[in-house]
């Protein structure tokens, strides 16, 4: 029962705020104009599928902003204000206030989302008079993983840091992290490590390296929808190996939270 008040509580907070209003609006308005944009037809009278029509791109960056707006101050911002001492002074566990917190905001997060993933094909169809193929749900499903994680990390470094703006800090330092270092890393390794003749192509562990962040599971597996590869792909180049990469690290900063959160000093 405690657990189940702290996630309402968290949940009621973005009802209270309209924030969760906010997000879905934007999200409808711009999953909206995109499906309305994709569906007319091109310069040879071809009709586009709603997959190649940017929604990936879009919900790549707004969730990543929105999560960060709704999450980053969770816990950081209660524990700045001191009313995370009030919160504790009630029979709740520290995990538990961790595992309300991402609960009650992914909640109302997957259902703003879920209302723009909707209003793209109802506009798409409106113009078209066609549904979009079933890559559609493919891309709803890497959406809503991508939320997942976002969300995760949000209040997973929310329980870690100590203020809401290292909160934030850090959060955009992981996600540069994962765009610029993650990479750079096999990368520099091979050009010291193999002969000038060896490094192209790749070694095969760095190949697979390079899909273990979820920034490109996300970025790569939504763009195969797009464009789908020709010839023979290995594991960590499929579709389900993304899905995997985007579930596994939902679990880690959330995991991360868990354990040290309740060791911290507040």
């Amino acid at each position: 029962m405690s657990l189940r008040t702290l996630v309402e509580k968290y949940a009621l907070d973005t009802h209270r705020t309209k924030s969760a209003w906010v997000v879905a609006a934007l999200f409808v308005i711009v999953f909206g104009f995109i499906g309305w944009s994709t569906g007319g037809p091109t310069y040879r009278g071809e009709i586009r599928p709603l997959v190649v029509g940017g929604v990936q791109n879009s919900a790549g960056i707004l969730v990543v902003l929105t999560t960060l707006a709704l999450g980053h101050g969770v816990v950081a911002g209660a524990r700045e204000s001191g009313s995370l001492r009030v919160l504790l002074a009630y029979p709740h566990s520290r995990r538990e206030v961790v595992l309300g917190a991402f609960l009650g905001r992914v909640g109302p997060l997957l259902a703003a989302i879920s209302a723009g993933l909707l209003a793209a094909p109802i506009a798409y169809s409106l113009r078209t008079g066609q549904l979009p193929g079933a890559k559609y749900l493919t891309l709803v499903g890497f959406v809503l993983l991508w939320t997942v994680f976002c969300t995760a990390l949000a209040v997973g470094i929310s329980a870690l840091a100590s203020t809401g703006r290292r909160a934030i800090g850090a959060a955009f330092g992981v996600f540069l992290g994962f765009l610029f270092v993650w990479d750079w890393l096999p990368t520099e390794i091979v050009r010291r490590t193999y002969p000038p003749e060896q490094q192209r192509p790749r070694p095969e562990w760095a190949q697979l390296w390079a899909n273990l962040d979820p920034v490109t599971a996300y970025q790569r597996g939504t763009s195969m929808l797009s464009y789908p590869p020709e010839g023979p792909l290995a594991v960590y180049e499929t579709l389900p190996f993304f899905a995997a990469v985007l579930a596994v690290w939902a679990v880690v900063p959330m995991a991360l939270a868990l354990w040290w959160f309740p060791r911290t000093d507040l």
